[in-house]
């Protein structure tokens, strides 16, 4: 079956470059319809149970914000962007900043509410920080998925599916290629929301490749995981320097 779609840069035919690629159709019209509905405002999105303020939090809610509060205002500065970014969603959220100011407005200590009025504003700086940083990694990611994608296609840029040995093998070898710390989790996250979206849009001949770029990831870390397991192994056994087997 051949699969009509082109690479082609998305600012051509939506005058911006966005954070994310996606394969697309051929005609700019049917790829902006087609992208329509993929921006986090249009479509449905997880929320945490704390993101937003419809509601009131309940006590065991509450409980869990002050601990998160007392944790974050007793941390060492070097200490906040790795505890934001675990919680951005519960941390990031207006309910949050205003139990701070709730709980500065009741304190009666004085250095308890400078404390508490330093973790604000070194909040709203580090969640700046841990957004950039997650976006520019996010958008790292995207062009390396395109890469292993643009490895799926024929020389005329178009898609025959079921792929070929021939395809598959150039999938393979864009994502052995890549660093370790490339196939982490915004990599999957990208070839996850692509697989959804292409889904989403009925175009089953993407999905194939999406999952073929999937089931390739997931056979490189197993695989690596494997060496540096039986590197490490060794290393024990012979007792030479970890840093060594790591090095593997």
């Amino acid at each position: 079956m051949k699969l009509g779609l082109l690479i082609a840069p998305l600012s051509v035919c939506l005058g911006f470059a966005p954070p994310a690629y996606l394969p697309q159709k051929i005609r700019c019209g049917i790829t902006q319809r087609f992208l329509s509905d993929f921006s986090e405002d249009d479509g449905p999105r997880e929320q945490s149970r704390f993101e937003g303020m419809q509601r009131e939090p309940t006590a065991n809610e509450l409980a869990v914000i002050d601990d998160m509060i007392t944790k974050l205002s007793n941390a060492k500065p070097y200490e906040l962007p790795n505890a934001v970014s675990r919680a951005i969603r519960v941390v990031s959220s207006p309910r949050f900043f205003l139990r701070i100011a709730e709980r500065a407005d009741e304190a009666t200590d004085a250095m308890e509410k400078e404390k508490l009025g330093a973790l604000a504003e070194n909040l709203v700086n580090t969640i700046q920080a841990v957004v950039s940083m997650t976006e520019d990694s996010l958008d790292e990611r995207a062009k390396e998925v395109e890469k292993v994608v643009k490895a799926a296609s024929e020389e005329d840029g178009e898609f025959l599916v079921p792929l070929s040995k021939e395809r598959v093998e150039a999938m393979r070898k864009e994502v052995e290629g890549l660093e370790e710390e490339s196939l982490n989790e915004a990599f999957l996250s990208t070839i996850d929301a692509w697989m959804n979206k292409a889904h989403q849009d009925g175009m089953d001949g993407m999905v194939q490749i999406m999952q073929t770029a999937l089931q390739i990831y997931a056979g490189t870390v197993i695989s690596r995981a494997r060496v540096r397991l039986q590197a490490n192994v060794a290393a024990a056994v012979s007792g030479e320097d970890q840093a060594a087997a790591d090095a593997l």
